[in-house]
Order: C-alpha cells, then structure tokens, then sequence
C-alpha cells in the first residue's frame, strides 16, 4: 500500500552542532482498512532549549504523537493530527514540571497526514512544509516567528526582516503553553504532487524553488540527501531534516470520513480571525513612526532558536514503544481559531509595543 505514496526521511547534525535535536516520526497505513481510517503520517520535529532540553522535547514529541495517533478513534484528519499534538504538549510539559532544568524546552512540530486524495497539515514553529504540483511550488505553511507576526500587521517588511537578528525568535510551539494554537492547512491531492517537510536548518541555506528543483529530479531518499549536503555545503550552521512525500497513486479512501473533512474545514475557515492590519490603527497615532526600522523592534519574551546547544539523537519512529501519555479531563481542548495567526495574547502585546513606539517616536522628535 505505501508503494502509492513514495515516503524518505532522512536528518543530519550538520557541520557546527555537537548534538542532533531533530526527531521526527512516519506512520504507514499496514492495509487499506488503516489507510481510509488513518492514513500515512510524517512528523518533523526541531527541539530547542539548551543542551539536551532541545532533544528531550522533540523526541517526546515525535513519540506522544505516534502513539496518540495509533490509538485515536477521530474521524477527520484535522481532529486526528489535534489530538496528537495536544497529547504530545502534555507530555512534554510533564517533563518540564518534573525537572527545573527543562522548564524552557521547547519544539517545533510539523505533522503531515494523506489519506485517500486529502492532504492535511498541522504546524508550529518555523519548521516548513511545501507542496510541488507540475511547475508550481507553495510554501502551505507560515512560520510562526515573531518578525512575521510584525510583517502581519505592518510594522516591519519582508525586506527588513532579511538578516534580522531576530529573524529565529518562535511564537508558537510545543511545550510553550498549556494552550496551544495550532495552524491548520487542507489540500486536495493529484496525481504527481509532492511534498516536502524540513525544519530550518535546511530552509535557511536552501530556498523553496531549489528545494523543488532537487525533489522533482530525482527518488525521495536521493532527494532528502541531496538537499542535506547543499545545506551542510552552505553552512550547515543547525540540524537538517528533510521529508519527501511523492503521490504516485492515491491511497484507499473512504468517501463519508472525506466529506467530514471537507465540512470541518469549510467551518473552520469561515471562523478564522482577521489579523489586525497597520491601515486598520489610527492614523495621528502612526504619522510619526515611519522611521520605524528593523532595529527598533522589541524583543519579545520567547523561545529563541539561536539557544541551541545540543546534538541530535535520531529516531526513527515506526510503531516503537513509546511513553503514555495520559490526557486528563483538564486537558485544554479549546484551542480557539488554529488558523487565526496571532493568538489573543500577540494581539495584546504587539499592540502595547506600537503605542510605546509611536511615543517614544513622537518624543524624540518634539524634543
């Protein structure tokens, strides 16, 4: 059955990094039953958090995630990629509370489910996943950093968050809260498209068009490989993980669960929250502030991604033991609009953060 859908994962250290903080984990439907209830899944998974937190974090992550999603009995992709995220954030902030040390550990998650002709992807963090269809490529993911929440709302450019500094500070990810706001995407599959996941060790050193590029021109496995050596050829200055997932025939499908999927994100896509745009502010509060530069921006309190310290300790994950994870009734399940962008709290505070400048701005010119 998985010869259908052609799956490689492959990781690397990387040519600074002492320690490999990626993991990642791939489930593989066993029959055409498992295929139109669960289908295939790829997780990728880039831990930060200091030396060891950062590889605890992600390979908890990839583990809570693959045994969340063997013993789910969700109908729709969505709610069965949410429910094994929120079962691995508890179980990575299990770990927080059981030892000081690693209060800060974090991970990014990307979670890729096909079943039949649908294509559903739940992320947080800058780790990405991109989609390659004859000659066009899509990033379907948004990094989730705070430059980009900035971008959103007009304070900042593409062109001055290039280089930035804090081009690497996350908004969202594992371990971060209690309450998680995940991002959802939905795609319908055709014959020939192909995806690929990686975390950003391969994203800052190879772009979106050459990464399509590799993974047309050749097997999955040869891709992923490919595209690991032009990363450690460029810097390799993190880990590299690299997932390549080509459609060659559709998977077994179960037409009702398919137009449960499709309701659930007509639903959802009709309740996402509009993000707050700079024309949408008060002009006399913004006359003042175009001299507004990259360098100006405040940071944040977040998880940095330039903390890491450690190496990576590949795993493999398909159908390995992995820890329980008991998901209490207290387990928040209310996780708002995944779609949203900027969660309630970013609203808050980017917003306190542009009156403080706009202040500072007008004082500074008055006097």
């Amino acid at each position: 059955m998985a010869d259908k859908v052609e799956i490689a994962v492959e990781t690397h250290v990387g040519m600074v990094r002492s320690e490999n903080q990626d993991h990642f984990c791939v489930a593989i439907a066993s029959g055409e039953d498992e295929e139109r209830k669960k289908g295939h899944l790829v997780v990728v998974a880039d831990g930060m958090g200091g030396h060891t937190g950062g590889s605890i974090a992600s390979q908890t992550t990839t583990a809570a995630i693959l045994e969340s999603f063997k013993a789910s009995t969700q109908s729709t992709m969505r709610d069965l990629i949410e429910e094994s995220i929120l079962a691995s954030n508890e179980a990575v902030k299990a770990k927080q509370n059981e030892n000081v040390q690693l209060k800060d550990m974090g991970t990014t998650c990307v979670a890729a489910l096909i079943r039949g002709t649908t294509f559903v992807v739940g992320h947080l963090g800058d780790s990405r996943c991109y989609m390659y269809r004859g000659d066009e490529d899509e990033q379907v993911t948004r990094d989730h950093t705070y430059l980009n929440e900035l971008i959103d709302i007009g304070l900042l450019t593409p062109e001055q968050a290039e280089g930035h500094p804090d081009k690497n500070i996350i908004t969202r990810c594992v371990g971060m809260s209690t309450r998680l706001e995940i991002d959802f995407n939905h795609r319908n599959l055709e014959l020939g498209d192909i995806i690929c996941i990686c975390s950003d060790g391969l994203s800052n050193f190879v772009g979106m068009a050459e990464t399509g590029e590799v993974v047309r021109s050749m097997p999955s496995k040869e891709a992923c490989l490919k595209l690991i050596d032009l990363a450690n050829a460029r810097g390799g200055d993190d880990n590299i993980t690299v997932a390549v997932i080509k459609i060659h025939a559709f998977p077994a499908e179960d037409k009702n669960l398919k137009q449960l999927d499709e309701e659930q994100f007509l639903q959802c896509n009709a309740q996402m929250t509009p993000i707050i745009k700079r024309d949408d502010l008060d002009p006399s509060l913004l006359e003042d502030s175009e001299a507004d530069t990259a360098e100006g921006v405040p940071r944040p309190p977040s998880n940095n991604r330039s903390d890491h310290t450690g190496r990576y300790d590949v795993a493999i994950l398909k159908g390995a033991e992995a820890s329980g994870v008991d998901l209490g009734a207290d387990t928040v399940r209310d996780i708002g609009n995944k779609g949203s962008g900027i969660s309630v709290g970013w609203y808050w505070l980017i917003g306190a953060e542009v009156i403080l400048l706009v202040i500072l701005q007008f004082l500074i010119g008055k006097f």
